[in-house]
């Protein structure tokens, strides 16, 4: 299975993402933090992000950004609550993989884009 970061500023979201994820076999590290977040998915301990919009340091576009520049191939995954058309079109432009709102069937969709990252 993939090792997974997760970055979101709500505690209680990491804790319910990772009790999901790690159901389903993946390796979970999450973050409140954008930075750590660089930091380990430069040290090559992600198969794939999972961000958040709203983080402790940062926004997550600003994020998405840094990461293309410093480890461009890592699959991310964009999970939130907002829905704005034009926010979307860009992080698409930055090369996100998936974009899923928390307020459907959050946890299937990103079951279904997270079974195609290791094959």
């Amino acid at each position: 299975m993939s090792r997974i970061i997760h970055v979101d500023n709500s505690t209680f979201f990491r804790k319910v993402t990772q009790a999901y994820l790690e159901s389903l076999g993946h390796t979970y590290s999450g973050y409140a933090r954008g930075e750590d977040v660089i930091d380990a998915a430069i040290a090559g301990n992600a198969d794939c992000v999972i961000c958040g919009l709203e983080l402790a340091d940062m926004n997550g576009e600003e994020l998405i950004r840094q990461l293309a520049v410093s480890v461009s191939l890592l699959p991310v995954i964009v999970v939130s609550g907002y829905d704005d058309e034009q926010k979307n079109k860009r992080l698409q432009d930055l090369g996100v993989r998936a974009l899923i709102q928390k307020s459907g069937d959050w946890k299937t969709a990103l079951k279904e884009h997270l079974a195609g990252i290791n094959e």
